[in-house]
């Protein structure tokens, strides 16, 4: 009993110690987002004035998708599916967070998540609504409902995509998207097209922006990589406990 307490008890330890770690990685990327994208702090070789605009100065176009039947089958490639609210989360896109579209609505689903993209939601609970997600590739498979928009926006010679998308899912930002919503449901809240293309944003030269967005792409893949070690030590952990609790693998 003590050795599989003590075998079970390192793995905690480690589990501990990568979430510890993560936490420390999340406050210092939101401390590198605070100082880079407002300009506190300024990046070598960088010095020139930040020019103040809106963010119609950049946009081509904002396009939502419609409202569709879906079941509760699983998202698979290949399957159309139309994405839930929560495929947004914290600047992320997760493509999975999704659901098969009914057979009889298929042909009304319309535009699909195409790369280097930004998807915003435009309708959710107050604490969701204005939700930010960086699109990395084109998803076919894939389709919007009505509550979140694309937004494509006019030349990558004006602003870099990446950029952009983590000064919109920044604190600041976040706040002030979700202080203009509006709305008379208490449980929903919804943003204007005017009110997100009025949004007064200050842009660095696009090869500032584009080094920023690096250095913060950097720090988002360190993270991912320190979540899927936790994710897999805690599978094993679960895997440990089925085996050593039951005495289908006895200790040495």
């Amino acid at each position: 009993q003590k050795l599989i307490a003590g075998a079970l008890e390192k793995i905690d330890d480690l589990i501990s110690s990568l979430d510890q770690l993560i936490a420390k990685k999340r406050d210092i990327q939101q401390a590198a987002m605070q100082q880079l994208l407002t300009g506190q702090r300024r990046l070598p070789g960088f010095s020139e004035e930040w020019k103040d605009g809106k963010f119609r100065d950049v946009v081509r176009s904002l396009s939502a998708g419609v409202s569709v039947n879906s079941t509760d089958d699983l998202p698979e490639p290949g399957l159309p599916c139309v994405l839930k609210t929560s495929a947004l989360s914290d600047g992320h896109f997760f493509p999975n967070e999704a659901k098969a579209i009914v057979a009889a609505d298929r042909a009304r689903a319309c535009t699909n998540p195409k790369k280097n993209t930004i998807l915003i939601s435009r309708m959710n609970t107050p604490a969701l609504v204005g939700e930010i997600a960086y699109v990395e590739k084109d998803y076919d498979w894939l389709f919007l409902p009505d509550r979140l928009w694309m937004t494509q926006l006019m030349s990558d010679d004006c602003v870099n995509v990446r950029w952009l998308s983590y000064l919109l899912s920044s604190s600041p930002y976040r706040k002030l998207l979700q202080d203009s919503a509006t709305g008379t449901s208490g449980s929903m809240k919804n943003i204007s097209k005017g009110v997100l293309l009025n949004l007064q944003i200050s842009y660095p030269i696009i090869e500032e922006q584009t080094a920023i967005a690096i250095i913060l792409s950097d720090m988002d893949t360190e993270l991912a990589a320190l979540e899927a070690r936790r994710d897999k030590a805690r599978q094993l952990k679960q895997g440990m406990m089925q085996e050593l609790l039951t005495g289908r693998i006895r200790l040495v």
